[in-house]
């Protein structure tokens, strides 16, 4: 879920007002809540040490005169406090305090930490409708602003040179990426001094003047619920004859999390509603005619790694010649909170190697970042002043280089003495290297095991004896693959939007005449079969019992919904993929629910509750009666009110989730149902169960299958062995 900033302009007739109600905190209505002060941080080693760490500096311009004309509003629509009050928070705050020109910004945080909106497009739409100011920019939570006077002084000349929607970074339609931004670790995109013309903005920070916004509000659209509704801003305001473009503004997008899910729904809505200005470039990928119905041709996944494999090994065959060092073929972005869990005193120094110049005026200084326990320090110089950064580091710390060109990794090699450095590389951003840490030192997971998808942030590879792997990969051509179906990719939703008009017992000429008709299926058909298996021995009386999980006859099903249960909480909970889940359970806890295992009778009555508040005719259907095999489980609040009721039916080592609902209009009902979950995965578990299915991956609604990626499902097919009663 993305969180996004509003920063407002106001002409020079409401100063007066600003200068008296933006520097102090007041309480507004509807959501809205005032700035909380910046959160005290005990100061890591290298605060207490001789170097020195600063917060993003208030930048003075040349034109502060012409900007006294121009003052700004944030309206910050968040869900998580901590990580705005550390990102945004911090450097907005600062500036206000400033006593320089604080009077020229107000900040109003859209407080969304339970679900109030359900699209960014309604939560910025009534952020825009409250704000008295003539210019907003749209902020994500998690970005530092290095000058808040960039961003003045980028919306005071959107009016003069009509440009409708403004930006910190863009694609331009020859596919390169402009503006300045440190995206988690690696600084992105080439410079700009004047604003300049792109096809598309990144939502990140992206200004709308506030008559624009109330006349053509953002798209709220649950298509568009969180990705892509800058983009299509962009694309309606070019409609109508003005500009879009992005300036210089620096920015920090410290984000902890890459949220891919309908990405590719978003695209396709938006590249059918405007077809006559395809194709269109944006950060996430190309919006062209095929994005609207997805690709169609039948790609072979393993040759696709495999070439990608090989074009990276022939690039970087001279830095491997030059160092004699493995290359590992990697995204750092995306494995940069494994590198800083490891380094010593979990504390990452960082040096951005900012090409032809400075990334910010800040620069010089290290700004830190807090990202999962871990520090990180950044800072961004030319690599001729590297020296300068290894003597003020502390002495046992490791330095990560980035956006590395390999005449720069040569030359890092040759003038400087490094007994110990790891060497990576990917397309997108070029080399890094990480000083002071040996391959040993990072996860093994990291040179074993097959290639993956670039960005895709996990089990990066060693590029080592090149032409042996070559000849290993023409061996494997042959072999068959198991491969995952990722939540929210193409195949994903093309195989659910199918299943969902086919009756549950499909013929195969049905599925033939449908693959006729559109030759894409072909591929989404492939990519199902090769979905890992999942082997069980069912006895033949529990399948006449519960044929919803199996066939009559007792084969498998094909793309079912799995849940390796956990041995423990911590394991369950652990990594980037359980950050929401974790959010969602502290909310739970604060709210006082609990869960238990309970009594049938107890069950009945909790669920009759339930069903009533969702004005249910019948209180329990034919499924839902008891049996000797089964476990019932309620969630309930600090009062005891029943908030979500479940049941799972026990076959040994595995077990059938077979309903599972929560109450409606019970603000504590949404953070009942992850906690109940949680508790009944991890009670299944402990009785000996290892598998938990909840049916269909693929049939069940949108946000049903959003609520299982969340909560660790697989999609995977069934292999059923049936065992005499």
């Amino acid at each position: 879920m993305s969180y996004l900033i509003h920063l407002v302009v106001r002409s020079p007739s409401r100063q007066r007002k600003a200068v008296g109600g933006a520097m102090r905190a007041t309480t507004r209505s509807g959501g809205i809540v005032t700035m909380a002060d910046t959160v005290t941080r005990d100061a890591p080693s290298w605060r207490r040490s001789s170097q020195r760490v600063t917060e993003p500096t208030i930048a003075s311009s040349p034109a502060t005169s012409s900007l006294l004309s121009t003052t700004i509003s944030i309206v910050c629509v968040y869900n998580d406090l901590a990580v705005r009050q550390e990102c945004l928070d911090r450097t907005v705050h600062k500036y206000i305090d400033s006593g320089n020109f604080g009077f020229l910004v107000e900040y109003i945080p859209v407080d969304n930490v339970h679900a109030t909106y359900p699209s960014a497009g309604s939560a910025l739409n009534y952020g825009a409708s409250i704000a008295k100011n003539d210019i907003i920019v749209f902020v994500h939570q998690d970005v530092l602003l290095h000058s808040v006077e960039a961003v003045i002084e980028a919306a005071s000349r959107m009016d003069q040179e009509r440009f409708g929607v403004l930006g910190a970074i863009g694609v331009q339609s020859s596919g390169r990426i402009v503006g300045s931004i440190r995206d988690r670790t690696v600084l992105l995109g080439d410079p700009v001094t004047q604003p300049t013309d792109v096809d598309s903005v990144d939502e990140l920070l992206f200004m709308v003047p506030r008559s624009l916004i109330i006349s053509e509000p953002l798209a709220e659209s649950p298509d568009l619920a969180w990705h892509a509704y800058a983009v299509e801003y962009g694309l309606r305001v070019r409609r109508r004859g003005l500009r879009v473009g992005v300036a210089h503004i620096p920015v920090t997008h410290n984000s902890l999390t890459s949220n891919l899910a309908r990405l590719d729904a978003a695209h396709a809505t938006v590249a059918a509603q405007y077809r006559e200005m395809l194709p269109v470039h944006t950060t996430c990928g190309i919006l062209a005619k095929r994005t609207i119905n997805g690709p169609r041709r039948v790609r072979l996944a393993s040759q696709r790694s495999g070439y990608r494999w090989l074009s990276n090994s022939l690039r970087v065959r001279e830095v491997y010649r030059h160092t004699a060092t493995p290359v590992i073929f990697s995204d750092v972005r995306f494995t940069i909170d494994e590198i800083a869990g490891r380094s010593p005193g979990r504390e990452l120094y960082i040096l951005n190697h900012a090409r032809g110049g400075r990334f910010a005026d800040d620069d010089g200084e290290f700004i830190e970042l807090k990202r999962r326990g871990n520090v990180i320090a950044a800072t961004a110089k030319e690599i001729s002043e590297l020296s300068e950064v290894l003597d003020r580091r502390p002495k046992d710390s490791w330095l990560l280089i980035t956006n590395m060109t390999s005449r720069d990794v040569r030359a890092v090699d040759s003038d400087f003495v490094l007994e110990n450095r790891v060497i990576g590389y990917d397309p997108s951003i070029e080399y890094w290297m990480i000083l002071g840490a040996e391959l040993s030192d990072l996860p093994t997971g990291w040179y074993k095991g097959p290639s993956i998808r670039p960005g895709a942030g996990a089990a990066p590879r060693v590029n080592s004896r090149w032409w042996d792997r070559i000849r290993w990969r023409r061996r494997a051509v042959m072999k068959p693959v198991q491969r995952e179906l990722r939540y929210g990719s193409w195949e994903f939703v093309a195989a659910s939007n199918w299943a969902r008009h086919q009756s549950p017992t499909l013929r195969i000429s049905a599925l033939i005449r449908s693959m006729a008709r559109d030759p894409g299926l072909i591929r989404v058909f492939l990519a199902v079969l090769r979905l890992p298996v999942v082997e069980f021995r069912v006895r033949r009386a529990d399948i006449s019992l519960s044929k919803s999980y199996f066939t009559p006859s007792g084969h498998g099903r094909l793309a079912r919904a799995v849940l390796d249960l956990p041995a423990d909480e911590q394991r369950y909970l652990v990594g980037r993929a359980r950050q929401t889940l974790r959010t969602n359970l502290r909310h739970a806890r604060e709210l006082g629910v609990t869960s238990d295992r309970v009594s049938y009778e107890a069950w009945v009555e909790a669920a009759a509750a339930v069903l009533g508040s969702r004005s249910s005719s019948d209180p329990l259907g034919e499924q839902c009666k008891p049996g000797r095999h089964r476990a019932y489980y309620v969630a309930r609040d600090a009062d005891g009110t029943a908030l979500a009721f479940a049941g799972a039916d026990l076959f040994g080592q595995f077990a059938g989730l077979f309903i599972m609902l929560s109450r409606r209009g019970h603000p504590g009902a949404s953070w009942a149902r992850y906690q109940l979950h949680t508790f009944l995965a991890l009670d299944l578990s402990s009785s000996g169960v290892r598998y938990l299915l909840a049916g269909s991956a693929l049939r069940e609604p949108t946000g049903h299958q959003y609520f299982q990626h969340l909560l660790g499902y697989r999609v995977c097919n069934l292999r059923v062995e049936v065992i005499p009663t």
